[in-house]
């Protein structure tokens, strides 16, 4: 099937949120995902079953060391819209 995941279109052969994330590799991090609009919980993952034209936003943190004496930084991978506000990180 074909995916949107953050503007980008991909062929997806798994079924559920779970397999989507495996198949990123990104399994094993804390993620939010959207699925058409709507949060996905992340205790529904494994039995949210994705379809074929399915627009997704998938938001994992990512750690960065602090430099010159500035503390670290946790940044977004993309930006995620939650009720028309857009959330940024930096």
């Amino acid at each position: 099937m074909h995916l949107t995941i953050n503007g980008e279109e991909i062929d997806f052969n798994g079924n559920t949120v779970r397999q989507l994330l495996e198949q990123l590799q990104i399994a094993d991090r804390p993620v939010a995902v959207e699925r058409n609009g709507q949060i996905v919980s992340y205790s529904t993952f494994d039995q949210t079953v994705l379809n074929d034209g399915d627009v997704l936003e998938v938001v994992t943190l990512v750690g960065g060391g602090g430099a010159n004496g500035f503390p670290p930084l946790w940044h977004l991978i993309h930006l995620l819209n939650i009720g028309g506000c857009t959330v940024r990180i930096r």
